[in-house]
């Protein structure tokens, strides 16, 4: 099956849902945090994620989709990456939640 997402490009259903996969990923992620639930995300979607937001990842901090990168070492799990590339620090704590 192929879906039009703009005028004139053709994508899939597996790359459509590649590039919005991170979205939820990124909130279950919030949830679990502020629930005081240890997150536990899948290691393939999460590389997966980072991989399509690594390329996306200009456009989307210029709409305000994410936020400014925050350092995450290279060797560490792609979730942490992923989560630094879109602006959120991986090894805040549950206080860190609080407003």
């Amino acid at each position: 099956m192929v879906w039009r997402v703009q005028r004139g490009a053709k994508t899939s259903v597996d790359d459509l849902i590649g590039i919005v996969q991170w979205d939820p990923l990124a909130h279950a992620w919030d949830i679990a945090r502020a629930t005081g639930l240890p997150p536990v995300p899948d290691p393939e979607l999460a590389e997966s994620s980072l991989e399509t937001i690594g390329s996306m990842a200009d456009m989307l901090r210029k709409w305000k989709l994410i936020g400014e990168p925050v350092n995450v070492a290279p060797d560490r799990p792609a979730m942490d990456r992923f989560l630094g590339l879109i602006g959120r620090d991986p090894n805040s704590s549950d206080r860190d939640l609080t407003p």
